[in-house]
């Protein structure tokens, strides 16, 4: 019976460990010219496993046909790439998931405490967001600079009012008055413990039953995302 009560106490301590560890989201995201970029890494279980969203390029096409992107998603641990795919984003595409979204928010129990109560599990311990700016001459120049350190620190305002800040944010605006230019790089880490991410979901899930017809509604809209969904497997 002994080796049965070491198991046991084995696997709590498993289960405790895991619980206890975070995910780990590093995101960085640049614009510098014509060419847009952007990259998410994941890490989970100390390292074991690693999964990374790479967005290479993204170019506005025009109005009616939107924005075209690549999208790559890679096995970090194994260094494998899982899916890829070339999606568009057009008006019609915004329109519809819009739609979808109303949709599964009137069949969610009161989402947005849900959501606020999440965020404030994350925790943000690395921000840095450079920008250079110009726009060919001196005062506009300096006018433009302005307005982007406003717009900048009104979107921290409003994104850190809900995820918690624990480092102190690098912002800087560079004017450029030579020439015109509008360089932007954003990078910054976030955490969130796999326990409040367990609880979280749970919570949600009661929330969409509680609602009549809400498991339905999700299963539908998750099933039309997948289906929709432009990336595919290699």
């Amino acid at each position: 019976m002994l080796w049965l009560w070491v198991l046991l106490a084995l696997v709590l301590l498993i289960i405790f460990i895991v619980l206890a560890s975070s995910l780990q989201i590093r995101f960085s995201a640049a614009r510098q010219g014509e060419n847009d970029k952007a990259v998410v890494d994941v890490k989970g279980l100390f390292g074991l496993f690693k999964y990374r969203l790479h967005i290479p390029f993204v170019k506005f096409k025009n109005f009616s046909e939107g924005v075209e992107m690549k999208l790559e998603t890679v096995n970090r641990s194994q260094g494998s790439l899982l899916a890829e795919g070339e999606p568009n984003i057009t008006g019609e595409n915004i329109k519809n998931a819009f739609e979808d979204l109303k949709d599964l928010l009137r069949h969610t129990f009161q989402f947005n405490r849900w959501l606020t109560g999440m965020l404030s599990h994350v925790r943000c311990t690395d921000f840095q967001w450079t920008t250079k700016v110009g726009v060919g001459d001196a005062p506009s120049t300096a006018v433009t600079t302005g307005m982007v350190w406003g717009l900048k620190s009104s979107f921290l305002g409003f994104a850190f009012r809900y995820i918690r800040l624990e480092t102190q944010p690098r912002l800087n605006v560079v004017p450029n008055f030579n020439q015109t230019e509008f360089t932007s790089v954003a990078k910054g880490l976030l955490y969130l413990r796999n326990w409040h991410l367990m609880v979280g979901l749970v919570s949600l899930l009661l929330r969409v039953i509680k609602v009549k017809g809400g498991m339905k509604v999700w299963q539908q809209v998750i099933q039309k995302a997948i289906h929709a969904r432009p990336l595919h497997k290699t």
